[in-house]
């Protein structure tokens, strides 16, 4: 970015989130970073609560339904 702005100058990006994503892909695992910043967990707990939230298996087979949100939340 300093030594090339040119590369950079079709960006619009407000410097918070250009600070965001350098430390995101500054760590061991960019994707769990992003997502603790971002819904406050990890990529494995976000997709798990997904799981929980949008199926449900019956006999074995998955099933896409949509639940709510408190039906989710008391189930943990």
């Amino acid at each position: 970015m300093i030594k090339v702005p040119r590369n950079l100058s079709n960006i619009s990006m407000k410097p918070e989130q250009l600070h965001n994503l350098i430390d995101d892909w500054s760590v061991p695992k960019p994707r769990d970073a992003t997502y603790m910043r971002v819904f406050g967990m990890t990529y494995a707990e976000k997709k798990q609560q997904e799981e929980l939230e949008y199926f449900v298996y019956e006999n074995g087979e998955k099933k896409e339904v949509r639940k709510s949100k408190k039906e989710t939340q008391s189930i943990h």
